[in-house]
């Protein structure tokens, strides 16, 4: 799906997560905004969702050190890697969803591509990848 807003992949996410019971969410991109990372800890508050795994640039300690912050604050943990995906996972205990998108999980005046997929094989090799660079990433 092509969407022509001004919207966050956060915004796309949260409709998957609230059809969810708690999941997990693994968010692997380039960066994330202030609104959206604070958002995500009201999420784990009103339990939207469970941990917040997560693989960002490392560019984000600098360009945006509010958000940096705001993403140390929630159950989960945050790896740094020099990366430009946009892979977003939504995981419980009885489904998984991925998000690939062009869209980083930041606010912006653009048109995004979103291709969300429950395919069993697509999420397993998606995870698996994420969780092995996320294993060899730095904190």
């Amino acid at each position: 799906k092509i969407i022509p807003a001004s919207a966050s992949a956060l915004e796309v996410v949260r409709p998957i997560c609230e059809s969810m019971y708690e999941p997990d969410l693994f968010l692997w991109t380039w960066t994330i905004g202030i609104e959206q990372s604070s958002e995500l800890l009201r999420w784990q508050q009103k339990g939207v969702c469970g941990y917040v795994w997560s693989i960002m640039d490392s560019s984000i300690k600098k360009r945006l050190p509010k958000a940096h912050n705001a993403m140390s604050e929630l159950k989960g943990g945050m790896r740094f890697a020099s990366t430009h995906c946009k892979i977003y996972i939504i995981k419980s205990k009885t489904a998984c969803i991925s998000v690939l998108s062009s869209a980083n999980m930041n606010k912006n005046n653009r048109y995004e591509f979103y291709y969300i997929t429950g395919e069993r094989d697509i999420n397993g090799y998606i995870l698996a990848e994420f969780r092995a660079l996320y294993d060899a990433s730095k904190g």
